[in-house]
């Protein structure tokens, strides 16, 4: 169950996150500074920064920037972020195509589809109350 639901939320989350990484050139740009610079749980750098849009500041964080060069990355740096127009909460960092989500989402496929092959496997193997015998496969096996 547990690989179930794992592999369905890697494959559903790649997209979005495809998505908006690759729709972040066509947004407004804002002037930002970053906060604190970190390595992420997936091996890339993690950056928290602010931004200013219409007078207002906002907090995000980039989850996981596995290209993005980290020595020009520090804190109290100027940056620039580009942030949806229809939301100024959701912005991009780093826009671009995110090959590590293709990754994530080939990963969730990859454990979406092993939890169906265990789930085959628990559902064919079961043990036949009338005799000591175990069996496999689709069915029953005479004795």
């Amino acid at each position: 169950m547990f690989f179930l639901v794992v592999g369905t939320l890697l494959l559903l989350e790649a997209p979005v996150a495809i998505y908006r990484q690759e729709a972040a050139w066509h947004w407004p740009t804002a002037p930002g500074q970053i906060l604190s610079v970190g390595h992420s749980v997936r091996g890339g750098t993690s950056v928290k920064y602010n931004y200013f849009v219409a007078g207002k500041i906002y907090e995000s964080s980039s989850g996981d920037l596995p290209h993005i060069n980290r020595a020009r990355l520090k804190a109290g740096n100027k940056i620039t972020v580009r942030f949806s127009p229809d939301e100024p909460r959701v912005s991009v960092l780093d826009p671009g195509f995110a090959l590590g989500r293709v990754f994530e989402a080939l990963f969730g496929l990859f454990i979406l589809s092993q939890s169906g092959v265990m789930a085959m496997l628990c559902i064919s193997s079961y043990r036949n109350p009338g005799n000591t015998v175990w069996t496999f496969g689709w069915g029953r096996k005479p004795r």
